[in-house]
């Protein structure tokens, strides 16, 4: 996968980065700063994740804060909501 920031915002593979409302999530300049030193033509290194929570705003609890977290770190189940 690929990320590529655009102001405050970012692509996903080219897709602006939407939460499950609708709305564009926003980066700092900080978070864009330190999610991109690992980066090689904007690939996320391999074995590792780009995790974001419904939260849009840049001060969310996710990979905005704690950067890629590796697959051995993930623990527990997914569970799925679907709007109706």
């Amino acid at each position: 996968d690929t990320i590529e920031f655009e102001g405050e915002r970012a692509k996903l593979n080219g897709v602006l980065m939407k939460n499950p409302a609708g709305q564009e999530y926003l980066f700092s300049s900080q978070a864009k700063k330190m999610l991109s030193i690992p980066l090689q033509d904007n690939k996320i290194p391999q074995g590792y994740f780009f995790i974001v929570s419904d939260t849009q705003g840049p001060q969310a609890f996710d990979s905005r804060q704690f950067l890629y977290v590796e697959m051995d770190h993930l623990k527990g189940r997914v569970i799925p909501s679907y709007k109706k």
